[in-house]
């Protein structure tokens, strides 16, 4: 049976912990029985915890029937500030997924706000509806995107889905190389290692909390791998080697759709389009671009942050963003050469 949401699940906060390289998961909890996740991320200077990916706030199951909505998170703010109270320099960021507030409402916000979080609103992620049928969810994909899928019918390359299983080592391994394959031809390099694949992600494929894709056709090798959970599905890693194909990698997200819609899946995430299809990077927009044409529901990430620091860090920052800063660092990338 699937998890209710994969972002709460410890397994899954402690695969996004090695991956962003944090230090600890911190779990910060009230008397109503919220629970806020962190990561005690790296920072050079003072104190940076983050909200993994859309983890949010884990509410409560009832509200007491004597608390107004607006006051629910209360106390799980007190903690939170407490918890940073001895930190002159520090910076906390918590995304809010937009399901949360369809159900809960903005006021579960009120605590965040008056605690002077400000609230940056721009993080926007292309979300499907699977509690469509298959033809309505291709319907309201992009013309390119259903073009490529009906090709992927016509060349009926060879798909197999794992999940609930054990992955066969030489899966892992092609998974693995595929990554580094990928990362390297976009002139990038894969920053985790084999264990992360053989161990953490196998783990939750294993577990039933994650699905592996696996296309194949004509030289080619495509890999897709998403999280599995009942209220969302999500996009986590796309990976290919091999021949260069231009429609299996849209027509294996299309199946995936499919896939997490008979586990019981009723959203899938490709995650953020904006503001990254409006990047200066070409690779930023490209993928972005990719993402974009699979469907047409957007909705918002609500980041709230909390930063505070020293007039000497402020004075340290603005030297660094200056001509100084930018002669430090031409100096630091000559020595290193």
């Amino acid at each position: 049976m699937l998890e209710d949401y994969c972002f709460h699940d410890p397994d899954v906060l402690e695969l996004v912990r090695k991956q962003w390289r944090a230090s600890a998961v911190l779990r910060l909890g009230d008397e109503h029985g919220n629970v806020l996740p962190l990561l005690e991320m790296p920072s050079r200077v003072g104190r940076h915890l983050a909200g993994p990916y859309e983890a949010g706030v884990v509410m409560a199951d009832k509200l007491p029937a004597d608390v107004r909505p607006n006051r629910f998170l209360r106390p799980l703010v007190e903690s939170l500030l407490r918890e940073v109270a001895k930190d002159p320099n520090v910076l906390v960021e918590i995304r809010i997924p937009w399901p949360l507030l369809e159900a809960h409402g903005h006021s579960i916000l009120e605590p965040f706000l008056l605690a002077r979080f400000r609230v940056n609103l721009a993080l926007w992620e292309r979300s499907v509806d699977l509690r469509l049928d298959a033809v309505d969810i291709l319907h309201r994909a992009h013309d390119r995107v259903r073009r490529k899928v009906r090709r992927g019918f016509a060349e009926a390359p060879a798909i197999r889905f794992y999940h609930g299983e054990a992955l066969p080592e030489p899966i892992l391994r092609g998974f693995f190389e595929a990554a580094v394959h990928t990362r390297e031809a976009s002139g990038a390099a894969l920053k985790h290692d084999y264990a992360l694949y053989a161990c953490d992600r196998a783990a939750l494929i294993r577990a039933g909390k994650a699905v592996l894709g696996v296309c194949e056709h004509k030289g080619y090798r495509g890999y897709l791998l998403a999280l599995a959970s009942r209220t969302l599905g999500y996009y986590w890693d796309g990976c290919w080697a091999g021949e260069k194909n231009d429609f299996a990698m849209h027509f294996l997200h299309y199946r995936m759709m499919l896939f997490l819609q008979e586990l019981g899946v009723s959203r899938y995430s490709l995650g953020y389009v904006f503001p990254d299809l409006l990047a200066a990077s070409k690779k930023a927009s490209s993928i972005a671009f990719f993402k974009d044409g699979f469907g047409d529901d957007l909705r918002p990430v609500y980041k709230l942050i909390l930063a505070r620091e020293t007039s000497r860090v402020r004075l340290a920052r603005w030297l660094a963003q200056g001509p100084a800063g930018g002669a430090i660092r031409s100096l630091r990338r000559l020595a290193a050469r």
